[in-house]
Order: structure tokens, then sequence, then C-alpha cells
């Protein structure tokens, strides 16, 4: 990863998503960023001239019946730790 070899050179500093993040170079640390947490966008593209086909519009509905239920699972999780004992 491009950033990684400038931090690596000292040349600056990354902010990377964790499932994205590859073997760390000699020398480079990471700290998880916790207050706030970090958000990031998921968008599709696709050619407007062709507008989107049917496997892309499945694509999109499979990956948001997953984010939904993730959503909730974590609604549910984030209850029952917060719960008044």
């Amino acid at each position: 990863m491009a950033q990684l070899t400038l931090v690596a050179a000292g040349l600056g500093g990354a902010m990377l998503p964790r499932p994205a993040r590859p073997v760390l170079p000699a020398g480079v640390c990471v700290v998880p960023v916790v207050r706030p947490v970090p958000t990031r966008r998921v968008v599709v593209a696709w050619r407007e001239a062709s507008g989107p086909r049917p496997a892309v519009r499945a694509a999109v509905a499979a990956l948001r019946s997953a984010w939904d239920q993730a959503e909730r699972s974590a609604a549910r999780a984030s209850a029952t730790v917060n719960a008044p004992a």
C-alpha cells in the first residue's frame, strides 16, 4: 500500500480501515481510533449509459439486507451492554 510506504519512509501518517490493513512494514505501528468511532460510506458505481444490471441490483439488495441485519444485531448488543443492572 502506497500510504504505508510513505509512513515507513517517515513522510506522513495514514488512516486505514482495519480489514484492509496488510502486514505492516518494519517500524510502522498502528493505534486504533476509538473516539469518535470512525465511519465510512460505501457506494456502488456503474456505467450511466447502461444502468445497473440485474446482478448489480441483486448484489446491492443483498448488501443492504446484510447491513440492516448487522445494524439490528449491533443495536441489540448495545442495548444489552447498556441495560441497567
